[in-house]
């Protein structure tokens, strides 16, 4: 303190030089923070398959906001509860030149071969990681070698399995299922691997059969379009992507059933647009049956006719030859009325 004409005491000049000192410190830290803010941000982790325990691929977003030179690195971060190994971890479609250079745990080193610049929006894809057993809620941590801070992606879940028989499988369901009649077939299924655009759908029906002019009709949440039929298979094209883990609906018109009543199943494959093998399933049982009239109409036959049987085994040691001829005639009359009728079926 000093003192002034009046005897006063005044504040010394040094208290200004340490306001300024302390802005000085902030402005120097706030240049640091700046400094060692986080080369990402927009991380965002798309999974082909949520479910716990599966075997998927990761698509990754995200954007540079400082340019990235070549020579530098970008690190991809998994949850302990994800299994990665070298092989069969690999990298797919990227938007830049990007390599995989190697697994360090459960970090993926990405070499960056070209310089990615500022703002640019980068994807990479990293096939056949296995997921979590657990299911939960998770995020994956990336970085680049310029990075002090670590950016997170968007939180995403791992879910359970659906329980089997609850909306797993294939079931088929023709609108008329009386044997010869032309009728619609609705077929729903659930993809365990995604099928993408490009792709296709077989479908094959039993021998007997017709799909002479089968058409496409309803599908959902897909969209398909009729390429051909080869045989008892009917060729579909996938004009969108569909993902795993969807249950599936589509609609066949015009299909002619078989002649013959009895159970059968439909076999539906999914390929992939290089028409590689995706995945085959086998349909529930469903049955072809004959028109209810045609039914009664030989039970009723069948009735008389061991009426008729039994009669004519009790008469043959005691009746007269002539009333012998009059149940074989009646026998034979009934025969050929059973014979009429299974020819309607």
């Amino acid at each position: 303190m000093t003192a002034t004409a009046d005897g006063r005491e005044g504040r010394s000049g040094k208290a200004p030089a340490a306001v300024l000192f302390l802005l000085l410190l902030l402005t120097l830290i706030m240049l640091v923070a700046t400094a060692q803010a986080s080369y990402l941000r927009g991380v965002v982790d798309r999974l082909d398959d949520y479910t716990a325990a599966a075997n998927t691929t990761h698509r990754i977003n995200f954007t540079i906001t400082t340019a990235l030179s070549a020579c530098n690195y970008i690190y991809v971060e998994f949850p302990p509860a994800f299994t990665l190994s070298l092989p069969p971890l690999s990298l797919g479609a990227t938007s830049h030149n990007i390599t995989l250079d190697a697994l360090i745990g459960n970090t993926v080193r990405l070499h960056v071969e070209e310089q990615i610049n500022e703002s640019e929006r980068c994807y990479i894809e990293l096939n056949n990681i296995k997921n979590p057993l657990v299911p939960g809620t998770y995020n994956i941590i990336m970085r680049t070698t310029t990075d002090t801070d670590d950016t997170y992606s968007a939180p995403f879940e791992i879910t359970s399995p659906a329980p089997c028989g609850e909306w797993l499988g294939m079931n088929v369901t023709p609108a008329d299922n009386i044997a010869g009649t032309l009728t619609v077939y609705t077929i729903n299924f659930t993809a365990l691997k995604p099928v993408e655009k490009g792709g296709r759908i077989n479908i094959t029906f039993p021998a007997g059969f017709s799909l002479t002019n089968v058409s496409v009709g309803p599908c959902a949440p897909c969209e398909v379009s009729l390429n051909t039929v080869v045989n008892q298979t009917v060729v579909l094209d996938v004009l969108e992507d569909m993902p795993s883990k969807t249950r599936y609906k589509i609609t066949l018109n015009n299909v002619k059933n078989t002649l013959i009543p009895d159970e059968y199943m439909l076999v539906l494959n999914t390929t992939y647009a290089n028409g590689t093998l995706a995945e085959s399933l086998t349909s529930a049982y469903f049955s072809i049956t004959v028109p209810s009239e045609v039914t009664l109409r030989m039970r009723s036959i069948a009735r008389r006719l061991v009426v008729l049987t039994d009669a004519l085994l009790n008469a043959i040691p005691t009746e007269t030859a002539g009333a012998l001829g009059d149940v074989l005639q009646v026998l034979v009359e009934l025969l050929d009325a059973f014979i009429d009728a299974l020819r309607t079926i």
